[in-house]
C-alpha cells in the first residue's frame, strides 16, 4: 500500500518542478519533466489495473494515460525553440 502513496508524492513534486519551469520558459528541460509527470500517473494506473484484478474499465483507463503521455510530450515540443 505504500507504493502508490510513493508514486503520488513523486508525481507532485514533478508537477511541482513543472509549474515552476514552465513559468520561467519552455525548453525541453520542460518537455521531459512533464513526461515524468505524465510516466508517473501512467504508472499509478498500471498499478491501480493489477490492484484492482483487471477489471474491464482499467483497460480503457491505463490507454488513455498512455497517449495522454504522448499528447503532452509532442503538443509541448511545439513551443521549444
Amino acid at each position: 500500500m505504500i507504493l502508490p502513496i510513493i508514486i503520488i508524492v513523486l508525481g507532485l513534486i514533478s508537477l511541482t518542478l513543472f509549474c515552476i519551469s514552465k513559468v520561467k520558459s519552455y525548453s525541453y528541460r520542460t518537455v521531459i519533466i512533464k513526461g515524468i509527470t505524465s510516466l508517473l500517473f501512467l504508472s499509478l494506473g498500471i498499478y491501480g489495473m493489477i490492484a484492482m484484478e483487471f477489471r474491464i474499465l482499467s483497460f480503457f483507463v491505463v490507454p488513455g494515460l498512455f497517449f495522454g503521455l504522448l499528447g503532452d510530450i509532442f503538443l509541448d515540443l511545439k513551443y521549444v525553440q
